[in-house]
C-alpha cells in the first residue's frame, strides 16, 4: 500500500486539542484533590472532549488506515486511527456512574424513565437516521430494497454508520431500568446490568463481521465500562478513598499497564484477532483468538478511564469550548458523518478536489459544519420533546 507522506499541518491538531483541555483549568494544591472531579461539569468537559476525539478518530479511519485505496494514506492522525473504544469507553463509564447517582439521588427515578432517558436519545438518533438515509440513497446513489430503506428510515437498523453506540446506550438503558425496577437489592440489580451487558458482548464474540445486527467488535470492545460505573458509582466513597492513599503509585502503573494492555491488543489483531472468519479458523479458535484480543482491549479502556479520573482528581477543567462541546456531546457524535462521508468521497477518490489527500482539511471541514448541525439537532430535539434533549 502506497502512502503519500506525512502531513505536518494536521499534526497540529495535537497541541489544538491539549490548548482546548488545559486552557482555565485549575490544579488541586500539593497534597490535595479537586473534591469536585465528578461534577456535572467536569464529566460533561471530558465528555466534550472525548466527543472531539471520536471526530478526529473518525477521520483517522478515512485517512491513515491500511484500507484505504492505494496511494491515499496521508499519516497524521494515526494517533486516533485505532483508539476509538477507549473515548468511547468513556461515555460507557460516566452513563453507568451517572444513572445510578441519579436513581439514588432522586426521588422515584424510575417513573417516567423510558420517557426521561430513552426517548430523548432516540429522538435525535431517528431524526438522523432520516436524514443519513436520505443522503446514502440521493447523494451517495446507495442502492437499497424495500424493507432495507424503511427500517434504515426509521433506525431499526443502522442507517446512520456510527449508530450502533445508540442502540447499544438504549439496551444498557433498558437492562439498567428493569434490573432496579425489579430487584429487591442494589447488589442483585448490579449483577443483573453485568449480566446484561455480558450478553451482548458474547453475542458480539459469536457473531461475524456485518453477520445479523452487530457490524464488529466496536459494538462491544468497551461496553462492560456500563456496569463498572455502575459498580463504581455505587461503590464510590471506598473505591475514591483508595485512589486518593494510592495515587502515587497508581498513576505511574495505570499507565504503564494501559500500554502494555493495548499494545498486546494490537499484536492480537496483527495475527487475526477479531478477524478470525477472515483467516479461515474453525469457531473455537476464531473465539478464543477475539477474547484474548477483547481481554487486553477491555483492560486498556478501563486504565484509560482510570487515569482520565486521576488527572481530575488533580486538576479542575473549565472554559467556555469545553462546556460546549460537553454540551452537545450526543449531536457532535450524530451529526459529523454526515460531512465526513461526503467530503471523504473526494478526499480518497478526486484527485482534482481541494480535499483529496488533506487530512486537516477533511477534519477542518467537517468539525466547522459539525458544530452548527448539532446546534440545529438539539433545539430541533428541544421542541419535539418539549424539554431539554439531555
Amino acid at each position: 500500500m502506497k502512502v503519500i507522506g506525512l502531513s505536518y499541518i494536521t499534526l497540529l491538531i495535537y497541541p489544538i486539542i491539549a490548548a482546548i483541555l488545559l486552557f482555565g483549568f485549575k490544579k488541586a494544591k500539593k497534597g490535595e484533590f479537586n473534591e469536585e472531579w465528578n461534577s456535572f461539569s467536569q464529566t460533561k468537559a471530558i465528555q466534550g472532549l472525548m466527543a472531539l476525539c471520536i471526530v478526529c478518530h473518525h477521520t483517522a479511519q478515512q485517512t491513515c488506515v491500511n484500507w484505504l485505496p492505494s496511494g491515499n494514506i496521508v499519516n497524521g492522525l494515526n494517533v486516533f486511527s485505532d483508539t476509538g473504544f477507549l473515548f468511547v469507553g468513556v461515555f460507557f463509564f460516566w452513563s453507568g456512574y451517572g444513572l445510578f447517582k441519579s436513581f439514588k439521588s432522586k426521588q422515584k427515578y424510575l417513573s417516567g424513565f423510558i420517557s426521561k432517558r430513552v426517548v430523548p436519545v432516540l429522538v435525535p438518533y431517528v431524526i438522523v437516521c432520516f436524514l443519513f438515509t436520505l443522503e446514502r440513497i440521493f447523494v451517495f446513489k446507495e442502492k437499497m430494497p424495500l424493507w432495507f430503506k424503511i427500517t434504515n428510515f426509521t433506525g431499526i437498523t443502522i442507517g446512520y454508520y456510527f449508530g450502533w453506540y445508540i442502540q447499544a446506550i438504549v439496551v444498557f438503558y433498558l437492562v439498567f431500568y428493569f434490573a432496579f425496577k425489579y430487584s429487591r437489592y442494589d447488589f442483585d440489580a448490579i449483577l443483573y446490568v453485568f449480566a446484561g451487558v455480558l450478553l451482548w458482548v458474547v453475542a458480539g464474540l459469536i457473531i461475524d463481521h456485518n453477520d445479523y445486527f452487530m457490524r464488529g467488535q466496536w459494538w462491544y470492545n468497551s461496553t462492560m465500562l456500563f456496569p463498572f460505573g455502575v459498580l463504581f458509582a455505587k461503590n464510590e466513597s471506598k473505591i475514591i478513598e483508595f485512589l486518593k492513599k494510592r495515587f502515587k503509585i497508581l498513576v505511574p502503573s495505570s499507565i504503564i499497564l494501559f500500554f502494555l494492555s493495548f499494545f498486546f491488543s494490537r499484536f492480537m489483531e496483527s495475527i487475526g484477532g477479531y478477524y478470525g472468519e477472515m483467516m479461515g479458523f474453525p469457531f473455537s479458535k476464531k473465539i478464543l483468538y477475539r477474547v484474548l484480543t477483547l481481554t487486553p482491549q477491555l483492560l486498556a479502556a478501563v486504565m484509560f478511564t482510570l487515569i482520565l479520573l486521576l488527572i481530575c482528581m488533580k486538576a479542575k477543567f473549565h472554559n467556555k469550548v469545553l462546556d460546549f462541546l460537553g454540551s452537545h456531546t450526543l449531536e457532535i457524535y450524530l451529526t459529523h458523518a454526515f460531512f465526513l462521508e461526503f467530503f471523504a468521497i473526494s478526499y480518497n477518490y478526486k484527485r482534482d478536489s481541494i480535499f483529496y489527500a488533506r487530512p486537516w482539511l477533511l477534519l477542518l471541514v467537517t468539525f466547522i459544519l459539525t458544530i452548527p448541525a448539532a446546534v440545529l439537532l438539539k433545539k430541533a430535539c428541544n421542541l419535539l420533546c418539549k424539554k431539554p434533549v439531555r
